[in-house]
């Protein structure tokens, strides 16, 4: 996929939640890549949560909102992280994405580490949608 040049910019409002096990949080740098029918944002950086100062705890919920190229009907994320901090391994739980100005909400469930030394070791994975709501337009 590519990344969208020309479109103008929307906000795009996301949640991510940190699953309720024991070490799923992470100081690592996490970044998402949304991928939709037009293309993809590119990589953004989610460090400014709007609930926490210190995001990706265990079972935190984490508020971010993001300018990014609009790309049509969201389709699959990905989403990594760079390993870096003390106990970077990650559970992340789901990650919801609301375009506000469209009023669609869509749902990606992962229930996966992104850790080195848990799971297949994979710090970074893709998901496909689980659902959505509301019209595109």
């Amino acid at each position: 996929m590519k990344l969208l040049t020309g479109f103008s910019d929307t906000s795009y409002r996301v949640e991510v939640k940190t699953r309720d096990v024991v070490y799923a949080g992470t100081n690592a740098k996490v970044t998402l890549r949304i991928y939709g029918s037009r293309g993809d944002t590119g990589p953004l950086q989610l460090d400014q949560s709007l609930n926490h100062s210190d995001p990706f705890k265990r079972n935190y919920i984490d508020t971010f909102i993001l300018t990014a190229p609009v790309i049509g009907q969201i389709e699959r994320i990905k989403i990594e992280h760079d390993n870096s901090g003390p106990g970077p391994g990650w559970y992340l739980g789901t990650v919801s994405i609301d375009l506000p100005s469209k009023g669609r909400h869509y749902e990606f469930v992962c229930n996966r580490w992104l850790s080195k030394s848990d799971d297949d070791g994979a710090i970074e994975r893709e998901f496909q949608l689980t659902s959505s709501e509301g019209n595109y337009k």
